[in-house]
């Protein structure tokens, strides 16, 4: 059976009970219903007029019939399926608004834990870096040994079974004096020595060889750089130097490690990772 919606209206001054089926926002049929209903609706009205002691208007109500789909009319059909697609339509429109909201309200949680854990992170590294040197700082007031050197250092608790391990990263580069210098490096070895031994040259050659990124190793460029009394020869002299001035730290980072032993004696690093844990 399907429901038809209806709207009744009870007329108080002439007390008569009326039904309108509903299409498309107008009345398509009006009739009366039987005595026995209308005198319930008599005495409904009556009831509300002593207790209200008012004239009251016409009582409009909506009531729902059942009705077979078999007895209906294909423009009643046409109405009742337009109705129910609007009805699946809002009550699809409210679940995505409430699927949407839902996902907003998740994102936002979890997003704001991991920044306030992000905070408290790069807090508790600073805090711990600047203790670290002032350590370091007070091992040589100790030691009585000043240190220049700005590389890392391990520390050990006195069981062994606790490790920290600070790092000073350094990202460089070489300007465009280092080109400079390996052409007149080049020009040097192909004058004065690739003839006379050409393994000195194919290893000097490979010091100055570039990575995929177009960029000198600072390792291999170090290693020339301890040649550089080895030939007197101005071109190879220039181009030490230029080494040496196109030569910049560009980038500095820190980084500090946990590590603590466990029952086979082994060192095992803390991890502080959020991805890996």
């Amino acid at each position: 059976m399907t429901q038809i919606e209806t709207e009744r209206i009870f007329d108080c001054k002439k007390k008569r009970l009326e039904i309108r089926y509903k299409k498309g926002g107008r009345s398509i049929f009006k009739g009366k219903l039987s005595s026995l209903m209308m005198q319930k609706f008599i005495r409904d009205y009556d009831k509300i007029k002593t207790q209200k002691k008012q004239h009251l208007k016409p009582i409009k109500t909506k009531f729902i019939m059942t009705k077979n789909p078999i007895d209906m009319s294909s423009k009643e059909l046409e109405v009742l399926l337009k109705k129910k697609q609007e009805q699946e339509k809002k009550e699809n429109e409210k679940n995505k608004k409430n699927y949407e909201k839902y996902r907003d309200d998740f994102v936002s949680s979890v997003v704001g834990d991991a920044i306030k854990l992000q905070k408290e992170l790069i807090a508790k590294k600073t805090k711990t870096i600047t203790a670290i040197l002032d350590f370091k700082e007070r091992a040589e007031k100790y030691s009585d040994v000043s240190s220049k050197s700005k590389g890392g250092f391990g520390l050990r608790s006195a069981d062994g079974t606790k490790k920290i391990v600070y790092n000073r990263n350094v990202k460089s580069e070489y300007d465009e004096r280092a080109k400079q210098a390996e052409e007149l490096i080049k020009e040097f070895l192909i004058d004065k020595v690739k003839k006379k031994d050409k393994a000195t040259f194919e290893l000097i050659v490979s010091l100055m060889q570039k990575n995929k990124k177009g960029e000198y190793s600072t390792s291999l460029v170090s290693k020339l750089l301890k040649h550089e009394n080895g030939y007197n020869d101005d071109r190879w002299s220039k181009a030490m130097t230029l080494f040496k001035e196109s030569y910049n730290e560009v980038e500095i980072s820190y980084s500090i490690s946990f590590y603590t032993k466990d029952e086979q004696g082994k060192d095992q690093h803390i991890n502080l990772n959020y991805s890996s844990l």
